[in-house]
């Protein structure tokens, strides 16, 4: 019986759209977050809706409004990380496309315990100035700063953080 052959890799159309790194979030990690900030929207809409001691009119709004806040903010993380992040040598994308950061903008990457960086993962400085976007759970970009990390394996965005730290060395003159 012959051996099966292994499938060639598949060539890339240039060395430049070669992906360098990937981070997946994880489906049970999605699930819990999305789920806990469901249950906590149940509570301050049933808070709000149901027979509690509230104060007054003004804690029933408040609890109203929390509720629908965190309703919508568990939709977007189970939507956001549903999606990944991709690296390549050009630039920093979501597997929906969506631009990141351009390795060539990228001034600085941050990863230490003392740096202003989301959970798990690390903060890049650009050279200039971006709209403001975000993909709870995922990364959020706000003027000169990007975040990447919370709801990613710490593994998979520290060997991506390395990988930007050699792409920006390798720039530089």
């Amino acid at each position: 019986m012959p051996r099966p052959t292994p499938a060639k890799p598949v060539p890339y159309r240039n060395q430049k759209d070669r992906v360098i790194a990937r981070i997946m979030p994880s489906r049970l990690g999605r699930a819990v977050a999305a789920s806990l900030m469901g249950s906590f929207a149940a509570l301050m809409l049933l808070g709000a809706l149901g027979e509690s001691d509230a104060p007054s009119a003004l804690a029933r709004l408040g609890f109203l409004g929390a509720g629908i806040g965190l309703l919508w903010l568990a939709f977007a993380v189970w939507q956001a990380t549903a999606a990944g992040l991709v690296l390549t040598e050009v630039m920093l994308c979501d597997t929906n496309g969506r631009v990141l950061a351009q390795v060539a903008d990228i001034v600085a990457v941050r990863r230490g315990l003392a740096s202003f960086r989301p959970a798990n993962g690390f903060a890049l400085t650009m050279a200039a100035h971006a709209p403001a976007s975000w993909a709870p759970g995922l990364w959020w970009r706000v003027g000169r700063r990007v975040g990447v990390g919370g709801l990613v394996a710490r593994r998979e965005a520290a060997e991506m953080a390395e990988a930007l730290v050699f792409l920006v060395a390798a720039r530089a003159p």
